[in-house]
């Protein structure tokens, strides 16, 4: 009996302490894409890559217009067969190199929007790894690519990773 009332606090207390050292961790999510959208910096990518797009829509509009021209003189009844001929082939010239163009273009747009995206995300990535750390988080998950549906307001971190990287930010420029 004495040696179970030794025993017994022993053992309770052995168990409270080792229930503490293994409390749940700390979790937090950010969304990546809602940063993109509402920081400074998300914006301002945002805004260079319109600036890309208008510029491309423009080079593109110069070679639409060529294109139509060269379509109503193949249209002109009162042409030659030998310059009908001559226009078709410049006609089908321009196209492919519309059409090589637009491939260009497009190609040339997705790298510019993966650079400045991976730019944000890399820097985000930074920022949440420093905010863990100050706030004792154990685990950063991207809101949109977890597969957790439900999860409490409170541990959506992303307004304060926009506030640090506006900071930093604004800092910067």
């Amino acid at each position: 009996m004495r040696l179970l009332k030794i025993l017994c606090p022993l053992v309770l207390s052995i168990l409270l302490i080792a229930g503490s050292a293994f409390a749940a961790p700390k979790i937090c999510f950010i969304s990546i894409q809602q940063i993109i959208d509402e920081s400074r910096a998300g914006k301002d990518a945002q805004a260079e890559m319109q600036k890309l797009r208008n510029e491309h829509q423009k080079i593109l509009k110069q070679r639409e217009d060529e294109l139509n021209k060269l379509n109503e003189e193949l249209k002109n009844p009162g042409s030659a067969d030998q310059k009908i001929k001559k226009l078709q082939q410049d006609y089908q010239k321009k196209l492919r190199e519309y059409n090589d163009l637009i491939a260009r273009l497009q190609k040339e747009a997705r790298q510019k929007d993966m650079e400045l995206t991976e730019r944000i995300a890399f820097k985000v990535r930074e920022l949440a790894g420093k905010m863990a750390k100050d706030k004792g988080i154990d685990y950063v998950f991207e809101r949109v690519g977890s597969s957790i549906i439900v999860f409490p307001p409170e541990s959506d971190i992303t307004k304060e990773v926009i506030k640090g990287y506006d900071d930093e930010y604004s800092g910067k420029k």
